[in-house]
């Protein structure tokens, strides 16, 4: 009786710490919509476009998109008000920020096709994504603490005549 209380008390025990560990990998989406939000004042769109607003698009489920509505109610990417909407893939060239959540990373390419040569940053949730497409990439690395970090691609950024601050810049892999 005591051995099998016991045995069960370290599979808790077990378990918890197993939970905790997967969900140190997890996103902190709020640290996410943070990032994105900073996009918006570090990085400069072409002057002839001159929106009202500045669209961010979610394609796919993300938990970003609850956040980025939080975060950003009320707020200004200089002087054009901001908006957030999930979207679908026929909706990109409407958006200035494509955000592609985890689960449609297997359209990244797809989406950089429907934006080519034209001033939407594309921002994935997942490593490694800009050399398949994104130009900025947001993920948790493992090596380093579980950390959320960002990956640019300046190359893709500078050829939709994007252009970066060096603020943002330094904060990149």
């Amino acid at each position: 009786m005591i051995k099998r209380c016991l045995f069960s008390t370290i599979a808790i025990i077990f378990m918890g710490c197993l939970s905790n560990y997967a969900n140190a990998q997890e996103f902190n989406y709020k640290v996410n919509a943070m990032y994105i939000y900073y996009f918006t004042k570090y990085i400069n769109w072409p002057d002839h476009l001159g929106p009202d607003y500045l669209t961010i698009g979610v394609l796919g489920n993300s938990p970003v998109t609850d956040q980025l509505e939080i975060i950003i109610a009320g707020k200004k990417a200089g002087v054009v008000s901001i908006v957030i909407k999930r979207i679908e893939i026929s909706e990109v060239k409407q958006c200035q920020i494509i955000v592609v959540s985890k689960s449609q990373s297997s359209i990244i390419k797809q989406v950089q096709e429907a934006t080519r040569n034209l001033p939407i940053l594309i921002v994935a949730e997942k490593r490694g994504l800009i050399k398949k497409g994104a130009d900025i990439s947001i993920y948790i690395d493992d090596e380093d603490n579980f950390k959320t970090k960002i990956e640019i691609s300046k190359e893709n950024v500078n050829a939709k005549k994007l252009k970066v601050a060096n603020e943002l810049l330094g904060m990149a892999e």
